[in-house]
């Protein structure tokens, strides 16, 4: 298969606001619009015979060319540090963030799917503590499902579930 490579143009527009020390919100927009992206292909046969030899089951998978795509998304953002709290509660602070997304890819002979490794929902929350010397953070990320690759028809694609993830992390600047 002949591979042609993708090219993409996007637009994206984001709007961010500090509002106080430590602290922000933020939107912003975006559309990618992709002309022969490029997406796994992955198909079992069975008896089939090339140059003679007859395989019972014949599994491969190749990239191939899709006839273009479309990411149109929403980012939102916002974070706070309390540094209105007095003294050592100024450094506790809360985030989080969440994206929609639709795509779409067109497939020759196949029509329509959402675009590959493209989630329709991400988002995560954090609580975090800062101050001069120590940083700590407990963060949770969530990940929608996403189509990973095509086969010969649609029940023979592969999807990634949702993904879910709980970080934790704990710095501390001993010296200057």
């Amino acid at each position: 298969i002949d591979l042609k490579p993708y090219i993409s143009d996007n637009i994206d527009f984001s709007f961010e606001w500090y509002f106080a020390p430590g602290s922000m919100v933020s939107a912003g927009l975006f559309h990618k619009s992709i002309k022969d992206p490029i997406f796994g292909f992955a198909e079992t046969r069975t008896n089939v015979t090339i140059e003679g030899r007859t395989y019972q089951t014949l599994r491969y998978s190749q990239p191939r060319n899709a006839d273009k795509g479309e990411i149109t998304g929403l980012e939102l953002a916002y974070q706070q540090q309390f540094a209105f709290l007095p003294g050592f509660w100024s450094g506790f602070g809360v985030a989080g963030n969440v994206t929609f997304t639709d795509s779409e890819l067109i497939v020759p002979d196949r029509g329509e799917t959402p675009f590959p490794a493209q989630s329709d929902l991400l988002w995560g929350a954090q609580i975090f503590y800062q101050n001069d010397r120590l940083e700590a953070a407990l963060s949770y990320h969530h990940t929608g499902k996403a189509i990973q690759g095509l086969g010969g028809d649609v029940e023979a694609d592969t999807w990634d579930d949702d993904y879910r993830r709980l970080d934790a992390k704990i710095s501390y600047r001993i010296t200057d």
